[in-house]
């Protein structure tokens, strides 16, 4: 490369270490370091991250779990005034592994540490009990998709290789995976799961926010990059590089998942009955009413009435 217009060699010396410490060169880390990391990880055998989690916090209910919250003002970047911010999920019952999360700014990548303090445990007593270096089970990223003084969850990323996303009026629906492998095989499907993330620092005027991440199982490695830009249909741009270590008879490639839960059977005699009353529909004995007959059903159940909704 030839420089002009520099004649003094110390002049020269300056700007050349000026364009070392500029912004961003510190931080020369992205997709392609991920791709590496994940195929050199591809040559070693797989360990799996579970059994490092104290035997107890996976022994606690769901109500417990559920009662440990992370404290909104310690979220990252909350105080940058920077248009995403993350939260963190807490390990346990459900979630054996933990996550290492990483950030990427123009000083480079530093880690996120746990601590304990970061989260509320509400009526739980066993906040002295948990490791202080435990770790996180997922993160959540938050912005302000509906008002600008509100930061409105948009991006989920907890378990396995899960993660879900939403859009300014919508709510939570199908889930969707990293990778699925061997899905309803006889022997059984395999679990990838992210085992680290990295966060890029946001500026104050990004409208995406990019993450990337490691996958980790016993068939392979892989390499992700996501580019999470929210709004009124919030859009995840995916690139993901896969690195074999064995042969695998079933690769699903953007897998969608979702688990219908069945309302209880109150809620389902309230739902009807409120749909009832909104159609004006008035319940009757099977034999005063041509429009409602009983119809036996199978394996034994109860009979079940059928009802005809009256007038338009």
């Amino acid at each position: 490369m030839a420089f002009r217009g520099y004649r003094s060699p110390v002049l020269l010396v300056l700007v050349l270490l000026a364009a070392e410490l500029l912004p961003g060169r510190a931080a020369a880390f992205g997709f392609d370091e991920v791709a590496e990391r994940a195929r050199h990880l591809s040559e070693k055998p797989f360990r799996d991250a579970k059994g490092r989690m104290p035997d107890w916090l996976l022994k606690i209910s769901y109500d417990q779990w559920r009662d440990i919250r992370f404290r909104p003002e310690r979220a990252l970047w909350r105080d940058h005034g920077a248009p995403f911010q993350v939260q963190f999920f807490h390990p346990g019952l459900y979630y054996d592994r933990t996550v290492r999360v990483n950030v990427i700014d123009a000083d480079g990548v530093h880690p996120v540490e746990f601590s304990p303090s970061q989260f509320d445990y509400g009526k739980n007593e066993f906040a002295s009990r948990v490791p202080q270096t435990l770790g996180y089970a997922g993160f959540r990223v938050h912005a302000p998709i509906k008002t600008r003084d509100y930061y409105d969850e948009v991006i989920v990323f907890v378990g396995a290789s899960y993660l879900r996303a939403v859009g300014k009026d919508e709510a939570f629906g199908l889930s969707a995976r990293g990778l699925a492998i061997d899905t309803a095989e006889s022997w059984g499907e395999e679990f990838p799961y992210f085992r680290e993330f990295w966060l890029v620092s946001p500026t104050a005027r990004a409208d995406r926010l990019t993450i990337y991440a490691m996958l980790d199982s016993a068939s392979l490695t892989g390499a992700y990059r996501f580019a999470v830009r929210p709004g009124e249909e919030s859009t995840v741009e995916v690139e993901c590089r896969l690195f074999l270590r064995k042969d695998v008879r079933k690769l699903g490639i953007a897998p969608l998942t979702s688990i219908r839960r069945l309302p209880s059977r109150g809620a389902r005699l309230r739902r009807v009955a409120a749909q009832l009353r909104e159609r004006r529909v008035a319940l009757a004995p099977a034999r005063q009413s041509p429009e409602a007959e009983r119809q036996p059903l199978p394996h034994g159940e109860p009979a079940r009435l059928r009802v005809a909704a009256a007038g338009p």
